[in-house]
């Protein structure tokens, strides 16, 4: 899905009705306690579904389970389920969240690198990364405590006076529980900017 970057597996690749003209069930498990469920409607006529959870869609979560509509989340489409039925109009798309609530949700697990020191004006770099066996990460946000964000997983920042600043990372994982660190860096020096005309050149166009 494209939020965690992992693409979900067609589970009708080779069975899908010739009225549709290409696969309309996809699947991804994201995680012991998340998988996600997508059905498309290519035709002009209403189309039902019934998917067992063991038996179609692999997963040991009989009775312990939560169905949620992406695009409805008012209220669960359900609770306890064996199985999940659909009918999907013409031309639309059901996209499910199922969960195993019989996992509790979990801080992931985030290992971080960053320097203890630079000079002021140096490009330094700060990463993390999520256990690929724990819970997956959406998002890296880092606060450089200079007033400056930035996200991403691995990122680049020059501090432009001395100090001793702390730095924030906050990581979503899958769960909705985010991962936090705060890690101390000094720096030192200042950046040059006393303008010394003598240390200045102008190049002229040979011609």
């Amino acid at each position: 899905m494209a939020r965690l970057g992992h693409a979900s597996r067609p589970l009708d690749l080779m069975s899908y009705r010739p009225e549709d003209g290409m696969p309309s069930i996809f699947f991804s498990q994201q995680s012991k306690r998340q998988a996600m469920l997508t059905v498309f409607n290519w035709t002009e006529n209403q189309t039902e579904h019934r998917f067992d959870l063991l038996g179609d869609l692999g997963l040991q979560w009989r009775g312990h389970n939560q169905v949620l509509d992406i695009f409805d989340s008012a209220a669960p489409m359900g609770s306890n389920l064996d199985a999940i039925a659909l009918r999907l109009p013409p031309h639309s798309v059901k996209v499910l969240k199922i969960i195993n609530t019989s996992v509790p949700t979990v801080t992931p697990t985030v290992s971080t690198s960053a320097p203890d020191g630079a000079e002021a004006g140096q490009g330094i770099q700060f990463s993390a990364q999520a256990d690929p066996a724990g819970i997956p990460v959406l998002t890296y946000q880092w606060d450089f405590g200079d007033g400056t964000r930035v996200s991403g997983e691995t990122v680049s920042h020059t501090f432009t006076h001395p100090g001793t600043f702390t730095v924030q990372l906050s990581a979503k994982g899958l769960d909705g529980v985010p991962f936090r660190k705060a890690m101390s860096v000094k720096i030192t020096g200042k950046i040059g900017t006393r303008f010394v005309p003598s240390c200045k050149q102008r190049f002229n166009e040979t011609q």
